[in-house]
């Protein structure tokens, strides 16, 4: 499997599970949160607001991040 070697990488641990969150789509974003049933006040991003907050805007798309 993939996520053996992974989590066998030597790198800090919190950077190994933030970035499985993320591959995963398991990240506490606003749509994760909406998806879950949890009301927010708005699910656009908090840096741009210019698009919804989710894992790919965040650490891919948000000129801010």
């Amino acid at each position: 499997m993939v996520f053996k070697k992974f989590w066998k990488c030597k790198v800090v641990p919190s950077a190994l599970v933030t970035t499985w969150r993320v591959l995963k789509n398991k990240l506490v974003t606003k749509a994760n949160l909406e998806k879950r049933g949890i009301t927010v006040v708005s699910s656009m991003c908090s840096l741009c607001e210019v698009e919804e907050e989710t894992s790919t805007h965040l650490f891919f798309e948000c000129r801010f991040a």
